[in-house]
Formats: C-alpha cells, structure tokens, sequence
C-alpha cells in the first residue's frame, strides 16, 4: 500500500492520510459563519421588500422621472421578497 491511502477491506474506499480532524475543522469554520450568513439573508430580504413596498406607493410622475413605467414598477413590486 502506498502512504497517501490506506484501503479498507471491507468497502474498498480509501482515505488519505494525515491529521484526522482536517475535514471536522473545516465543517466548524463553515458552521461559525452561518448566523453571518442567515443574517446576511435576512438583511436582503427586508431590505428588498421595504424598497418593493416604496416602488407601488410611489407616484406615476415620480416613477416617470426614474423612467419607469408604472406597469413595470407593478411587476417588480408584485415579487415576493425571496426573488431578486
């Protein structure tokens, strides 16, 4: 056998030797940065639907001014907040 893998006997998978907590250090940093990254969703979605709920208040002459129309500020508005 050589010294980068070690098969087993029983499944014939092989794995790579060095230190064994390589993957579990990796799967702790990723599970540190989820709160970030839920927060950083959330922060999007309100963000998004609070200039969504701005967009179908607004008045035609001021959509008209940022040239759009008011069809298309009813699309966008209409979008729920998960969908960029």
């Amino acid at each position: 056998m050589s010294k980068t893998a070690n098969s087993t006997a029983n499944f014939g998978a092989t794995r790579q030797s060095g230190p064994v907590l390589g993957g579990d250090l990796d799967f702790v940093a990723q599970l540190a940065r989820a709160p970030s990254a839920v927060f950083g969703t959330l922060l999007t979605w309100q963000v998004r639907a609070n200039q969504r709920r701005r967009l179908a208040e607004m008045e035609s002459h001021r959509l008209a001014d940022m040239g759009i129309s008011p069809a298309e500020a009813w699309r966008e508005a209409a979008k729920p907040f998960w969908r960029p």
